[in-house]
């Protein structure tokens, strides 16, 4: 508003102060009607003056507050406007909402933290570091939750929170808002449930219900190049002697992964990160609630340091990554620096229509596989923790690679993926059928995504084999298939049928020169899984 009575009041100021003298010097007049006139002009100028006092006043109280207004006003922060689609609401820079909860308007403290619009239709409050558990922030998740950080694939973790930070500051650069100066922290997890009904090698079927996956995936981004990760899970095995069986009494809370990320793809291809993690040897990718007999084989988590490369452009992206890890194997019994190398490349393209990937990965020693170092058999018979559980000496190291790849079109994917040891174990350490094992496993799926009443669904099968794998106590051929369906948002219901053969009778094998034994040989097996798996 602006203010226009001032020039009014001051002519009637002067008015004033004119016209008072000039009707008082005509005072003596003698004349009955001219004096009745200056009485009357003399009273009207009285009522003026008042009136002149009054408007003096107002002026003066909307002066202040004017100035108050202005004040106020210029304490406040720009808004920003977007109109960049209809779903799009104006949104304020969240630094800048953050310094507007402490200021001070007309003398009195804003108690209330100030709204921040996200980038849909809900508003969210910030009142301190920035916490979220949507995958980007303002953004909706999908209805399946395969966009969460729950969901992603443990190999190669690192790059995929990497690249999702810097969707989340492309975000911000976006919408002209201001990058956020705290740190973020974005919080997901996941439990997974199953009831389970088996009819093993021999004897007879068995049934159980057990709480299979407890997560809680915790990612700081503490900057635009740094990132912290830390994904704390529980373990649902039964504990080692005397207490065997007694899962609930076992479910301790442990760290599964950590580590920390430096990197930052919109200055630079290249990253490294350090600390405890998958290292990326091998995709590991299917679609069954059962892990794919590669991954079970071969999948390696370890204490690591990893460089990594990668480029995208246009509808085409690639990815290398070499690294190194101290390993719990070697052939020294007194080895005490990094031993293992390893490096993975992956090539993605992706089409309107059509999408492909393709990637291999070696490592100089297989044998510090999860697979490998505890196979899941009993101490009565070989487990591979340290192979004979006292000793973690190889007469020789084993270096294996793996292949995989995956394309999809339209409701259509295809997976496949094969490791495989470069040359045999020593006999010293493991045989199949009397010779030094040589260790591979496939897998292959073939999966069809459809929406049932609108809710996302698929149907995968799948075939997997093994060789030489007898003492990692894994089936010589697997037949599996799966179905899965999102009945509520952010929770995946599966069934599963799996057929597993096992090696044939015949088939003899031996760790660190101790015989594996299993009655289940020339036999098969047969389980059906219901899980629930609900993820945020």
């Amino acid at each position: 508003m602006q203010l226009k009575v001032t020039p009014i009041v001051a002519g009637l100021c002067m008015l004033g102060l004119v016209t008072v003298p000039a009707f008082a010097a005509d005072t003596s007049s003698n004349n009955p009607n001219e004096q009745q006139l200056i009485e009357k002009l003399s009273q009207q100028t009285t009522e003026l003056q008042k009136e002149v006092v009054s408007l003096q006043k107002q002026v003066k109280t909307l002066k202040t507050q004017h100035t108050v207004a202005h004040v106020a006003k210029s304490q406040e922060a720009p808004i920003k406007k977007v109109s960049t689609g209809p779903s799009v609401i104006p949104a304020q820079s969240i630094y800048e909402n953050l310094q507007l909860q402490k200021h001070t308007i007309m003398g009195k403290r804003s108690e209330q933290p100030t709204p921040v619009y996200s980038l849909n239709s809900d508003p969210i409050f910030i009142s301190g570091n920035p916490i979220t558990t949507a995958p980007y922030l303002g953004e909706h998740t999908a209805f399946d939750a395969s966009d969460l950080v729950v969901y992603f694939t443990n190999v190669g973790i690192d790059l995929r929170l990497l690249q999702q930070r810097e969707k989340i500051y492309g975000i911000y650069k976006q919408y002209g808002l201001e990058t956020p100066r705290d740190p973020m922290l974005n919080i997901s997890g996941g439990l997974e449930a199953q009831y389970v009904n088996q009819k093993p090698y021999t004897g007879n079927k068995v049934s159980d219900v057990d709480l299979t996956r407890g997560e809680l995936d915790l990612t700081a981004n503490i900057n635009t190049w740094t990132t912290g990760f830390m994904t704390f899970a529980y373990d649902n095995a039964p504990p080692v002697t005397p207490m065997t069986g007694e899962r609930v009494s076992n479910a301790r809370l442990f760290l599964d992964k950590g580590f920390v990320t430096i990197g930052n793809l919109s200055q630079t291809p290249f990253y490294s990160t350090i600390g405890q993690f998958y290292v990326p040897f091998g995709s590991y990718v299917s679609y069954m609630v059962s892990d794919s007999l590669p991954k079970m084989m071969a999948r390696i988590k370890d204490r690591a340091l990893e460089l990594g490369f990668d480029r995208a452009w246009n509808a085409s992206e690639i990815n290398a990554t070499v690294f190194t890890f101290k390993g719990d194997s070697s052939t020294s019994a007194s080895s005490s620096k990094l031993n293992q190398l390893g490096a993975n490349l992956d090539y993605d393209i992706t089409q309107p229509k059509w999408n492909a990937t393709v990637g291999g990965s070696v490592i100089s020693n297989m044998a510090d596989s999860l697979g490998m170092q505890n196979n899941g058999g009993s101490n009565s018979t070989v487990n591979f923790a340290g192979f004979d559980n006292s000793s973690e000496q190889l007469v020789r190291r084993v270096p294996a690679y793996d292949l995989h790849g995956s394309v999809g079109v339209g409701h259509y994917t295809a997976i496949a993926e094969y490791v495989e040891a470069f040359h045999d174990f020593s006999p010293a350490n493991m045989t199949y059928n009397g010779h030094g094992a040589d260790p591979g496993a496939l897998n292959i799926e073939g999966i069809y995504s459809f929406p049932v009443y609108n809710l996302p669904s698929s149907i995968a099968i799948g075939y997997g084999m093994t060789k030489d794998a007898l003492a990692l106590l894994l089936p010589k051929q697997r037949y599996i298939a799966t179905y899965n369906i999102s009945i509520w948002k952010d929770t995946v219901e599966s069934l599963e049928f799996r057929h597993d053969i096992n090696y044939p009778g015949s088939a003899t094998a031996t760790g660190q020169t101790l015989a594996v034994s299993s009655s289940g040989l020339g036999h098969a097996s047969d389980t059906l899984t219901f899980q629930i798996g609900v993820y945020f």
